[in-house]
């Protein structure tokens, strides 16, 4: 069911001379605390460290009914990016959703001073070029 939704119920509402009226029910959904629904699908944002981020990994993500997917995180891949596991999602009488998942990268609040050394020289090393170039330049700064 859908938040708002109207459901009649023929023949139980109030008594009048003509008999029964139908009684109008409007449904109101709770919000989920893990998933989002948009129509009939679902989804779910789940935290990934750095590591995983950078060098891909299976990431394990929770799926309605209290059950658990498993998706693979390829290396390098944007923040943001929408996952879908096909037919997931919500079930209605015509089709069933799906469920997407968005890996959020989780980085540490702290370092310890070997971890700070260690992400400097991968700095070094990855020759990333700057990430924030074609933004400024679509900008015109």
């Amino acid at each position: 069911m859908r938040d708002g939704q109207k459901v009649r119920l023929r023949g139980k509402g109030q008594t009048g001379p003509g008999g029964s009226s139908d009684l109008i029910v409007t449904v109101h959904v709770r919000p989920d605390p893990v998933f989002t629904r948009e129509g009939d699908d679902l989804t779910v944002h789940v935290p990934v460290t750095v590591e995983e981020a950078a060098l891909g990994a299976v990431i394990t993500a929770p799926a309605p009914g209290g059950k658990i997917v498993k998706l693979r995180l390829k290396a390098g891949q944007e923040p943001g990016t929408r996952m879908r596991v096909k037919g997931r999602g919500v079930t209605t009488k015509k089709h069933t959703g799906n469920l997407y998942v968005i890996p959020q990268v989780q980085v540490p609040s702290e370092l310890s001073e070997e971890a700070v050394e260690a992400l400097r020289r991968f700095t070094e090393l990855a020759h990333q070029p700057d990430v924030r170039a074609d933004l400024l330049r679509e900008a015109g700064v």
